[in-house]
């Protein structure tokens, strides 16, 4: 049972992509203040925080943790946390577009540091959040590149700004990312791309290799190696986050989420979905309402 017991004040303000980024794709980054309590929420967009000062503690699916400076974490689309017993507790918040991974950042997949930050590390069974600890040096220089991110206008160096911190952030935690030592191989990078660029296709295991010229079986095995999943549940599990991003930070109806992410049939969306989950689509959206 949760030590901090959530007030019974409504939820805040859903974050959504258009309210934070704009309509076009990028990345920003804002310094808040915070005191007492901020209910759970998630975001449309990657969000990485990191602790500069005060007390507080943060809430999420891995646990209730006491936060300290330094810390940091980033959780990907749909993944919810929140703060309790905030006292002046001072965050710096980076937010980021998943299309950013899809397209400008594609080539991270195939980096050890920052491939696990963003993909597997947020994938492999952490419930979307990954957490690490930045020492006095690489905070002040976390720090120094989200200042800069914050005033940047191009948005060509809103990447390079936010490359420079993420890279502070994959290094800081070698037990949480310091377990990829090769590079992703080529064909679980085009594979990967595929799949999330085309989701809503009725996608089986032979297409996806046939598309990508090697024999099933060798493709489940590098998805194993790489991702920790076949390709089919990786795919299952990227159309479960993405259901739940979509169903959280939108009020489109479940039928069209359902179509968008390739789980067309209401039945086999409902029954995928809490197979993932643990609760049904409807049930998940006016939880976190």
């Amino acid at each position: 049972m949760s030590t901090f017991e959530a007030p019974s004040t409504p939820t805040v303000e859903r974050m959504s992509r258009s309210a934070v980024l704009g309509q076009r794709v990028g990345c920003d980054s804002r310094r808040f203040l915070l005191n007492g309590h901020h209910h759970r929420h998630d975001h449309e967009f990657y969000e990485a925080a990191v602790i500069l000062g005060g007390r507080g503690v943060h809430l999420s699916p891995l646990g209730e943790q006491v936060l300290r400076v330094g810390d940091a974490f980033l959780l990907r689309p749909g993944a919810w946390h929140a703060y309790f017993a905030c006292e002046n507790l001072q965050v710096f918040n980076c937010y980021f577009a998943s299309e950013l991974l899809r397209y400008e950042l594609s080539w991270t997949l195939n980096d050890p540091a920052l491939g696990n930050l963003l993909w597997t590390g947020t994938r492999a069974g952490t419930h979307g959040l990954v957490s690490a600890y930045l020492e006095d040096a690489a905070l002040l220089e976390a720090s120094l590149q989200l200042e800069a991110l914050s005033t940047a206008s191009a948005l060509s160096e809103r990447i390079a700004r936010l490359l420079l911190f993420l890279g502070r952030l994959a290094a800081a935690s070698p037990e949480a990312f310091g377990h990829a030592s090769a590079n992703f191989h080529p064909v679980v990078l085009r594979g990967v791309q595929m799949l999330e660029t085309n989701p809503f296709r009725s996608w089986n295991s032979v297409e996806l290799a046939d598309a990508l010229h090697v024999a099933p079986s060798y493709l489940s095995r590098l998805f194993k190696q790489h991702l920790g999943l076949p390709p089919m549940a990786y795919l299952a599990h990227w159309r479960a986050e993405r259901a739940a991003a979509l169903l959280l930070g939108t009020t489109r109806p479940i039928s069209d989420i359902a179509e968008e992410i390739g789980w067309g049939d209401p039945n086999y969306f409902s029954r995928r979905f809490k197979q993932h989950f643990g609760v049904s689509a409807s049930a998940y959206r006016a939880s976190q309402g």
